[in-house]
């Protein structure tokens, strides 16, 4: 549709512009990557993989937060973006399945191991997928994500999200721990 076309035009006032994807499969997403590179009058910044969408018709697809049960396929979609984009790819997650089994402090070092240039950054949202958007986001997990990453890769920036609505929500949040904890190098 159009309409629908329309989402991904940039409007002149938009200094940074960025489109968010989410797919199942890696075909999938190396495709969409080819649209955005070869059509005309799209001029992006950067390309979010959405693997936080938390929402059952798209999981039961095998996208959103489903994908990152699938490491396999996870790898091969970002190869596939990374290969056929000229911008950076960014990847939002979940904490993980549900509360109980956080697991992007695993996930996101493999990714990292990897070694696919192209990741601009990972932005784990603080919930998991079960707790959608209930209960507040687990802070202290998002740092501990930020510093699972090995020392013997080039780190790749983590950016937290939830529950920041204001300037004070975020010096109570972000600016605070980073005085305590001194680590500014890992967490955004």
């Amino acid at each position: 549709k159009a309409s629908e076309w329309a989402l991904l035009k940039r409007h002149p006032s938009e200094d940074v512009f960025g489109v968010q994807i989410a797919a199942g499969h890696a075909d999938q997403y190396t495709r969409i990557a080819e649209v955005l590179t070869n059509e005309e009058g799209f001029e992006i910044d950067f390309v979010d993989m959405n693997l936080g969408c938390p929402i059952d018709l798209v999981c039961e697809k095998g996208a959103g937060a489903s994908l990152m049960l699938r490491e396999k396929k996870l790898r091969g979609s970002v190869e596939g973006l990374t290969k056929v984009l000229n911008c950076p790819v960014t990847i939002k997650m979940r904490t993980g399945w549900d509360e109980k089994k956080n697991f992007a402090h695993n996930l996101v070092p493999n990714i990292q191991k990897w070694g696919i240039e192209g990741i601009g950054a990972f932005m784990i949202h603080g919930r998991s997928r079960l707790q959608r958007y209930s209960r507040l986001a687990d802070w202290d997990y998002i740092a501990q994500v930020a510093s699972s990453q090995s020392s013997d890769y080039p780190k790749i920036p983590v950016i937290g999200n939830g529950d920041i609505f204001s300037y004070n929500d975020y010096e109570e949040t972000i600016v605070k721990r980073v005085g305590e904890e001194g680590d500014t190098d890992n967490m955004l």
